[in-house]
């Protein structure tokens, strides 16, 4: 049970970080070429 636990904290903190990636990243990336430009 507690290492059944551990994996699904583990995935978990994996999918928020693989979010932070897909959604937080691009919109600044944008944010800093409409800068530039």
């Amino acid at each position: 049970m507690s290492c059944q636990f551990d994996f699904f904290v583990l995935s978990l903190f994996h999918s928020i970080d693989a979010m932070q990636t897909l959604f937080i990243d691009p919109p600044l990336d944008e944010y800093i070429h409409y800068d530039s430009s």
